[in-house]
């Protein structure tokens, strides 16, 4: 087995460290204003949740981890991706569409790198520029709401 067959025999491993990484250097750069949650199932392609704190807008994250690439991150947000993706034609009509990253840097990608430090305060921008900046005011004792609540103690 090559030292390249070794390092890739554990992938699975390798994503779910690389995800906790990013929610780890997320919540970290935000100082307190994000949350992060991982869903049970990654059949959607959401690893990780991640939320603006005290409210209800959140965004979902796709997390992709290159073992031996010596950069920092991007975040990409969907539209962007799509738009300057590179794409793989499939049988059936199926396009495929790839984040393929020079190592030596890459126009197409650059400026949505961030550093492990710039991540958490990115991402709330991105949160906030998606509900324009406004923050929904917080339901209040008084107030009536419609649907139930379930509290559940393990």
């Amino acid at each position: 087995m090559t030292s390249s067959q070794r390092l890739h025999k554990n992938d699975k491993l390798w994503g779910a460290i690389a995800e906790a990484l990013v929610a780890a250097y997320a919540l970290i750069g935000a100082n307190g204003k994000l949350t992060s949650y991982r869903p049970f199932t990654d059949v959607d392609g959401k690893d990780i949740v991640i939320d603006l704190a005290g409210g209800f807008k959140d965004i979902y994250i796709q997390v992709k981890c290159a073992l031996g690439l010596n950069r920092d991150r991007w975040v990409v947000p969907a539209a962007m991706f799509y738009r300057r993706a590179y794409r793989t034609s499939l049988p059936k009509g199926m396009i495929q569409f790839n984040f393929d990253c020079r190592v030596a840097g890459d126009d197409r990608w650059d400026d949505f790198e961030v550093t492990r430090a710039e991540l958490g305060p990115r991402l709330v921008q991105l949160i906030r520029a998606a509900n324009g900046g406004r923050r929904r005011a917080p339901i209040g004792v008084a107030d009536e709401v419609a649907g139930r609540w379930v509290q559940i103690a393990a």
